[in-house]
C-alpha cells in the first residue's frame, strides 16, 4: 500500500521589506523561534496582607521573542557578496529609536505578520565556500498576530434630520390640496406634513473582527458639510465605550484616532489632549460589532471611515 505524503508549502518570510524564500534571492530563514503559540500570561498581583494568597487583577499576555537561528545567502560574487552583507546588516535600522518593523510569515493558506525590533547583534558571517550566514533576536511588545490585510469599513455619514419643513402643495381647486407627506405638486396623497428632502441615513454600522484576540481599530471622522462635526464620537454598543474628540470639525478638515495606539492625528498632525472621552475600545475575538457614529450638532454632516485588522494569538 502506498501512503501518501503530504506536501508542506514552504515559509516565505518578510522582515523590514526584505523577503526571504520568494525565489527572487538565494536567501532564507531556515530555522525560526517563538513565532507559533500564545506567550506565557502576566498576571497583576498583590498579596493579601494577612490572609492567604493575592489580590489577582488582571491577566495579559507577555511580549513575544522571536529567535532566527539561521538564516542564509548564496551570493554569486564576490560584489553581490559584499552587498548582500550590507543589506543584512541595514536590517532593522532607520537610526529613529522607536520605529517598530514588519515581520511576516506568509505560505499558500495563510498570511500574518506582528510588529518588532532588533533585540541582539546581527553580524552576517560568509563563510569559505562563499554562503553568508547570521542569526539574530526580534522582541515583539505586542504579541498579537495580524491579518495579511485589513477590514476595511464602509464610508458612514453622520445620520441628519431632514430639511425644508412644512411646504403647502397645489392651490385651492386644484388636485392634491393641503399639506402631504412626501407627496409631489398635482398629485393626492394623505398626511399632514410634506419633507423638502429625506435627510441623510446612516451613523450605525456593523464591522467584524474574525480573530481569536482583541483588535483595536483605526477611524476617520471628517466634516463634509454644513459647519461641520461638533464633538465627533465613535461608541461601541456592546460595551458603552466612548471615543470623542473635543472641538469641531470643520468641512475638508478630520480626525484619525487608533485605538491601539492612542494617537489622535488632526489632518496629519498628532495632538496631544485633544478627546472628551479616551475609552480605547478593542473589537472582542470571533465578533460581530455595532459601532455608531454621532455629534452633538444636530445639523452637522460628516463622513466616519476606518479599519482594523483582524487578531490572532498564533500566527
Amino acid at each position: 500500500m502506498t501512503v501518501a505524503v503530504p506536501v508542506l508549502l514552504p515559509y516565505v518570510w518578510t522582515l523590514d521589506g526584505m523577503a526571504f524564500g520568494d525565489g527572487t534571492a538565494p536567501r532564507y530563514l531556515n530555522r525560526v523561534r517563538g513565532w507559533s503559540g500564545r506567550t506565557s500570561p502576566r498576571t497583576n498581583k498583590s498579596p493579601k496582607i494577612g490572609g492567604r494568597g493575592d489580590w489577582a487583577g488582571g491577566s495579559y499576555a507577555s511580549a513575544r521573542v522571536i529567535t532566527i537561528d539561521e538564516g542564509t545567502w548564496m551570493p554569486s560574487s564576490r560584489a553581490e557578496s559584499d552587498a548582500a552583507v550590507d543589506a543584512l546588516t541595514a536590517l532593522c535600522s532607520s537610526g529613529d529609536a522607536l520605529t517598530e518593523y514588519k515581520l511576516r510569515r506568509t505560505c499558500g493558506t495563510r498570511d500574518r505578520w506582528t510588529w518588532c525590533r532588533l533585540d541582539d547583534a546581527l553580524e552576517p558571517v560568509v563563510t569559505p565556500s562563499g554562503l553568508i550566514r547570521f542569526e539574530t533576536q526580534l522582541y515583539c511588545a505586542d504579541p498579537r498576530w495580524w491579518s495579511g490585510s485589513p477590514y476595511v469599513w464602509p464610508a458612514t455619514p453622520f445620520q441628519s434630520d431632514a430639511g425644508g419643513g412644512l411646504l403647502w402643495n397645489g392651490t385651492t381647486g386644484t388636485s392634491g390640496d393641503g399639506l402631504l407627506w412626501n407627496g409631489t405638486a398635482g398629485t393626492s396623497g394623505g398626511g399632514v406634513e410634506w419633507q423638502q428632502s429625506a435627510g441623510a441615513g446612516g451613523g450605525v454600522l456593523v464591522v467584524q473582527n474574525l480573530g481569536n484576540d482583541y483588535a483595536p481599530v483605526n477611524f476617520t471622522m471628517a466634516g463634509t458639510g454644513g459647519t461641520g462635526l461638533t464633538n465627533p464620537y465613535v461608541r461601541l454598543e456592546s460595551t458603552g465605550d466612548v471615543v470623542q474628540y473635543d472641538g469641531t470639525v470643520a468641512v475638508g478638515d478630520s480626525v484619525t484616532i487608533d485605538t491601539g495606539t492612542g494617537r489622535v492625528l488632526r489632518g496629519a498632525t498628532y495632538v496631544s489632549g485633544a478627546l472628551l472621552r479616551s475609552e480605547m475600545f478593542e473589537l472582542p475575538p470571533n465578533s460581530t460589532n455595532t459601532i455608531t457614529f454621532g455629534s452633538t450638532g444636530a445639523t452637522d454632516q460628516g463622513l466616519l471611515t476606518g479599519y482594523h485588522y483582524h487578531a490572532y494569538q498564533g500566527g
